[in-house]
């Protein structure tokens, strides 16, 4: 049961916390580094990794995070205009 809590939770911190669609800033600022936007999805797997790896069940907080981050349609665009 708490790993359902730990994945709403995630999924909906990453959902307001983002943007609401793709192109939208979200409350919080794009990670980009020389022109390449680093997604969220991206540093919340490793994340997610590194705690399963650990055998800590955080894990599903940031799998999560993933999870709603690859909804987005440009989840594999890592080119940035900013």
């Amino acid at each position: 049961m708490i790993e359902l809590i730990y994945f709403i939770s995630g999924f909906g911190v990453a959902k307001i916390l983002s943007g609401s669609s793709v192109g939208k800033s979200g409350i919080l600022p794009s990670l980009i580094f020389k022109k390449t936007h680093i997604h969220h999805w991206i540093w919340s797997s490793i994340l997610a990794l590194l705690f399963l790896t650990f055998g800590n069940t955080i894990w599903i907080f940031f799998f999560g995070i993933t999870i709603q981050g690859l909804s987005y349609a440009d989840h594999f665009n890592f080119s940035s205009s900013r």
